[in-house]
């Protein structure tokens, strides 16, 4: 997940995740990361959440989603 689309879709490329893998969900737009490319998706930039510990900012961030979602 991010703040804006343009800066998950930027993210995914630097990562080499093809657009085609986007999931545009009401619940929060994002990709998945499969679990090898975790620790350099987190050095550029990206930030592990978990939603068991950090139930405040994920709920933030699928407000924010939910605010940009177009589907």
């Amino acid at each position: 997940m991010a703040d804006t689309l343009p800066e998950l879709h930027a993210m995914a490329a630097q990562l080499g995740i093809p657009r085609r893998a986007f999931q545009n969900r009401r619940s929060g737009a994002h990709y998945d990361v499969p679990a090898p490319m975790r620790e350099r998706a987190i050095a550029l930039g990206a930030r592990a959440i978990s939603r068991h510990t950090d139930r405040e900012l994920l709920k933030a961030v699928i407000a924010n989603a939910r605010a940009q979602y177009d589907g």
